[in-house]
């Protein structure tokens, strides 16, 4: 979704709109218990490729 900060939501593909509806709800919900869920019994390096993922959202 690199250079479409300016650009009309009916210019976006029906991914980068899932995309962003994934970022709304990640956000309106409490992070500490999504976090906390998704990274539990989880590998060190596992956890540094989610963090590296939801960084780039």
């Amino acid at each position: 979704m690199e250079m479409k900060e300016n650009c009309q939501i009916e210019e976006l593909t029906l991914g980068e709109k899932k995309l962003l509806l994934l970022i709304k709800l990640v956000a309106d919900t409490s992070k500490q218990y999504i976090f906390q869920s998704l990274f539990q019994d989880m590998e060190e390096n596992e956890v540094q490729s989610a963090v590296r993922l939801i960084v780039e959202m």
